[in-house]
C-alpha cells in the first residue's frame, strides 16, 4: 500500500491480539522461565514500595494500591506493549483520584477509573498511542528527571518520621520539613538509609535477589522486637473506600466527567511517557504504543470492576524489572502471580510495615532516574533541546506532570517554528535610477510582522521614483497575517506613489495574496519573469540581476554555507563525480535542479544540442575531450545525455538554416549532422529533439574508453528527455524503444 493510501490511523478492531502472539510464545520459552521468575519476585519489594508509598501520598488504602499493582500487571503482561512493563496506582494520577474523592465523593474513583479504561482502549484501537512518538525526546528526558526528583522528594518526610504534608506540592513540602524538622525521628532516618543503601547495593551487586523484599522484612520485624514508636501501614489514613459506581446529578456528573478526563489525560501520558523512556533507554526496545493504551485501558476496566484505582505505567518499576534481570513478559506475569501471595500477607501484617522503609527503598529506585547524563548527551547535541528537557522537568517538578509536559511541547513547538520560520528581507538600493530591490526568503507567517514593518519604514526612507520590485521567489509558505502584512507593505508603496511590482510569487502564495486582495491592489503588479517587471515598471533593464545574486549570496553565507562545510573541504582536494551530465545549454535546463545534486555530484557538459560528436579527426573535439576525462580520469559511473523540449539548436540543425549575421553557428551546422544524424524526416522539432538524444547513446559507444567501461560493466548510459512545459523527465526505455515519465517505484513502510 502507497504512502497516500494507506490511512493516517490503523484501527485494531481484534485488541491487537495476533501481533502479541510471537511475543506470548517468546515468554513461555522454558530456557528463559527460571530467569523472568526470579526478576519478577526480585522486583517485588521496589514495585510494591513504590505502588504503597504512593497511595499513602494520595491517600488511598493499601488494598486499592496492592490490587491495581497486582491485577494491573498481570493483564498488561498479556496485552500491553511493551515487554518488561509493571503496572501500579501513577505517581501524578493519585493526586487526581484524591481530588475526585474529594470533590465528589470515595464513591466515584471506580467510575472514574471506568471512564479512564474506556477511553484510553478506544483511543488505543484506534491507533492513537503511536503519537507518543511525536513527543520530543527533550520532553520525554525531562519527564524521567521530574518523576526522579518528584518521587526523592515527597519520599522525604516519611524518610525522616514526619507527618505526611497534606499538600505535597515540592516547595510546600520542602516548607512542611523546614517547620517540622525538630521533630525528626533519628530512628526512622536511620532505616531509610538503611533500606536505601540496601536496596541500592542490590541493584548494583545483587540484582537478582529480592533485596528490597528482605530489607523491608527485616525493617518490620526490627520495628515490631524494638517496639520503634515509627508510622506504619496501618496508619494510612483509609480516607477512601471504595464502594458502588455514583449516582449523582445531571450538573455533577458532567463535573465530574471533565475531571475524569484529567485523570485520563495524567493515566495515558505517564503511561506513554514511561513507554517513551523505556524506548530511549534500553537498546532495541520498541514498544506498541497503540497496544500499550490498550493493555492499560482493559487492565483500568477490569480495575474498576473490582472496586480499585487505575493504573499508570512508569519508568522506575519497568526499569526495576529489567535491572533483575527480566527478559519477557513472563517475568511481569510472575510478579502479578508472586504479588497476589504476597499482598495477602502485606495487609495482614501491615502494622509492623515502617513508612520509612518504604521511602528508603523508593528514593533508591528514584535516583537513577536523576541521572544527568542524558541532559549533558542532549546538551552536546542541541542547547535549545536541553533547555527544554530543564523546562520540562521544572515545571513537572512544581506544576504538575501535564503542566510539564503542555510547557515541554509548546517549548519545543516555538523552537522549531523559530528555525523554520527564517526569514530574510534584503533590502538593495536602486543606483542611478535603477528600481529598489527587496529580495524576501522563507516563510511569511505572523512570525515576521515585525521584519515587514522594519522593511516598510527602511523602504520609507529611499527616493520612490525609480520604483521598487520585491522579490519573493525565495518564499513558498504564506499564512493569513503574512498575507495581510505583505499586502499592507505593497498598499503603503502605492498611497506613496510608488510603482511596485510583486516577482516571483509561487502557484499557492499567488492565490493566496489574490484572495486576501479585496482592492485589486496586485492588478497589473504581478510578474513571472525580469521581462514582466521591465513591463509593470516601464523601465529597460529594470530587473537586477546583481541584486539578487548578492541577496542570495547573503543567504548562502548565513544559512547554507556551514551545513556543507565538511563537503566543501573535500571538494577543495579535488572532485569525485559519480555521473557526467550532458545537456543543452539551454537556460531552462538547471541540471541540479533536475536531479537534486550537491557539489561534486555531477560534471556537467553543455553543448548546443546535447549534442556529442563521435570521436574522429574532422569533427571538434571540446564534448569529446570532457567525456574522455570524465571517463578515463575522474571514473565516472554514469553518463546522461538528457535534451529538451523546444530546443532551438534540433530547430536550426532540423531546417539547416540560422541568420547569416552568425558565421559560427553557421560552422556549427556544417558540422553536427555527424552528431545529430539526419532529421529532416522528423514531424516536429520535439521528435526530432528525442531521436537526438537517443542518437547520442550511440556515439558515445564509439568513445574507446566508454565502450571498453560498458564492457565490463563499470558505467551505465541513460537517456533523458526534459519536456520544459510540463516540467516532466522522461527516460528512454531501450526494450520498449520508447520514453516513458521517469518514476520509482519506493516500497512504503509499514
Amino acid at each position: 500500500m502507497s504512502d497516500r493510501q494507506k490511512p493516517l490511523l490503523m484501527p485494531r478492531p481484534d485488541l491487537g491480539l495476533r501481533a502479541l502472539l510471537p511475543s506470548w510464545r517468546e515468554a513461555s520459552h522454558r530456557a528463559t522461565r527460571w530467569s523472568d521468575a526470579v526478576a519478577g519476585a526480585a522486583a517485588l519489594g521496589p514495585s510494591f514500595a513504590l505502588a504503597l508509598l504512593t497511595a499513602h501520598h494520595a491517600g488511598l488504602p493499601p488494598a486499592a494500591a496492592l490490587t491495581c499493582a497486582v491485577v494491573g500487571s498481570a493483564v498488561v503482561a498479556l496485552l500491553g506493549g511493551t515487554r518488561l512493563g509493571l503496572a501500579g496506582p501513577g505517581l501524578a494520577m493519585g493526586f487526581a483520584l484524591a481530588d475526585i474523592a474529594r470533590d465528589y465523593g470515595p464513591a466515584t474513583l471506580a467510575f472514574a477509573g471506568a471512564i479512564c479504561g474506556l477511553l484510553q482502549l478506544l483511543l488505543g484501537m484506534l491507533g492513537v498511542g503511536r503519537f507518543a512518538r511525536l513527543v520530543p525526546l527533550g520532553v520525554v528526558h525531562g519527564f524521567v528527571l521530574g518523576l526522579g526528583a518528584l518521587l526523592v522528594l515527597q519520599s522525604l518526610p516519611d524518610a525522616l518520621g514526619l507527618a505526611t504534608p497534606t499538600d505535597l506540592d515540592p516547595l510546600r513540602v520542602l516548607d512542611h520539613i523546614g517547620a517540622h524538622l525538630g521533630g525528626a525521628r533519628a530512628p526512622a532516618l536511620a532505616m531509610a538509609v538503611f533500606a536505601g543503601a540496601a536496596t541500592w547495593l542490590g541493584a548494583r551487586y545483587a540484582r537478582r535477589a529480592p533485596v528490597a523484599l528482605l530489607v523491608i522484612a527485616a525493617c518490620a520485624g526490627l520495628t515490631h522486637l524494638a517496639k520503634l514508636d515509627l508510622p506504619t501501614l496501618s496508619d494510612m489514613a483509609f480516607a477512601l473506600p471504595l464502594g458502588p459506581w455514583p449516582s449523582e446529578p445531571a450538573h455533577a456528573m458532567a463535573q465530574f466527567g471533565r475531571a475524569a478526563l484529567v485523570l485520563f489525560a495524567l493515566a495515558s501520558m505517564e503511561t506513554l511517557l514511561s513507554a517513551s523512556a523505556e524506548e530511549e533507554r534500553v537498546p532495541g526496545a520498541r514498544p506498541d504504543f497503540d497496544q500499550e493504551m490498550i493493555g492499560y485501558g482493559l487492565a483500568n476496566i477490569l480495575l474498576s470492576l473490582l472496586g480499585s484505582v487505575p493504573a499508570a505505567g512508569s519508568i522506575a518499576r519497568s526499569s526495576v524489572v529489567r535491572a533483575a534481570g527480566g527478559l519477557h513478559r513472563a517475568a511481569a506475569l510472575f510478579h502479578a502471580l508472586f504479588g497476589a501471595a504476597l499482598a495477602a500477607v502485606v495487609l495482614v501484617v501491615d502494622r509492623l510495615v515502617p513508612l520509612a522503609a518504604l521511602a528508603g527503598v523508593v528514593i533508591a529506585i528514584a535516583v537513577p532516574l536523576l541521572d544527568l547524563r542524558p541532559l549533558v548527551a542532549v546538551y552536546r547535541i542541541s542547547r535549545s533541546a536541553a533547555v527544554v528537557l530543564v523546562a520540562t522537568a521544572l515545571v513537572m517538578l512544581f506544576g504538575g506532570l501535564l503542566r510539564g509536559i503542555e510547557v515541554g511541547l509548546l517549548a519545543t513547538l516555538a523552537l522549531a517554528l523559530w528555525r523554520i520560520a527564517r526569514f530574510r528581507a534584503a533590502v538593495h538600493q536602486g543606483s542611478a535610477g535603477a528600481p529598489h530591490q527587496v529580495n524576501f526568503s522563507g516563510p511569511i507567517t505572523f512570525l515576521v510582522v515585525l521584519e515587514l514593518e522594519a522593511t516598510r519604514r527602511h523602504l520609507a526612507t529611499l527616493d520612490p521614483t525609480a520604483g521598487v520590485i520585491l522579490d519573493i521567489r525565495g518564499v513558498h509558505v504564506m499564512d493569513l497575517t503574512g498575507c495581510e502584512r505583505f499586502l499592507s507593505l505593497v498598499a503603503d508603496l502605492v498611497l506613496r506613489g510608488v510603482r511596485v511590482v510583486v516577482l516571483g510569487a509561487s502557484p499557492a502564495c499567488r492565490d493566496k495574496l489574490l484572495a486576501a486582495d479585496r482592492g485589486d491592489l496586485l492588478a497589473g503588479r504581478l510578474a513571472v519573469t525580469d521581462r514582466d517587471v521591465d513591463a509593470v515598471l516601464g523601465q529597460a533593464r529594470a530587473f537586477g540581476m546583481r541584486a539578487q545574486v548578492v541577496a542570495n549570496l547573503e543567504r548562502f553565507r548565513i544559512e547554507v554555507r556551514e551545513h556543507y562545510t565538511p563537503l566543501f573541504d573535500q571538494l577543495a582536494d579535488g572532485q569525485h563525480p559519480h555521473t557526467l551530465f550532458v545537456t543543452c545549454v539551454d537556460s531552462r535546463i538547471t541540471p541540479s535542479m533536475l536531479t537534486g545534486t550537491h557539489p561534486g555530484e555531477l560534471f556537467i557538459v553543455r553543448a548546443l544540442g546535447a549534442m556529442v560528436s563521435p570521436p574522429s579527426e574532422s569533427t571538434r573535439p571540446g564534448e569529446g575531450a570532457a567525456v574522455e576525462y570524465a571517463v578515463g580520469v575522474l571514473g565516472v559511473r554514469n553518463i546522461v545525455i538528457c535534451g529538451h523540449s523546444s530546443c532551438g539548436a534540433v530547430k536550426a540543425a532540423k531546417s539547416g538554416h540560422v541568420p547569416d549575421e552568425l558565421p559560427t553557428l553557421k560552422r556549427w551546422l556544417v558540422e553536427i549532422p555527424a552528431a545529430s544524424g539526419d532529421l529532416s524526416g522528423h514531424a516536429d522539432v520535439d521528435d526530432a529533439a528525442r531521436a537526438v538524444t537517443v542518437r547520442q547513446l550511440e556515439n558515445l559507444r564509439q568513445f574507446p574508453l566508454v565502450r571498453e567501461r560498458l564492457a565490463s560493466g563499470e558505467i551505465e548510459l541513460h537517456a533523458w528527455f526534459y519536456d520544459v512545459g510540463q516540467a516532466e523527465l522522461f527516460e528512454w526505455d531501450e526494450a520498449k524503444g520508447a520514453f516513458a515519465v521517469m518514476a520509482g517505484r519506493p516500497e512504503s513502510p509499514g
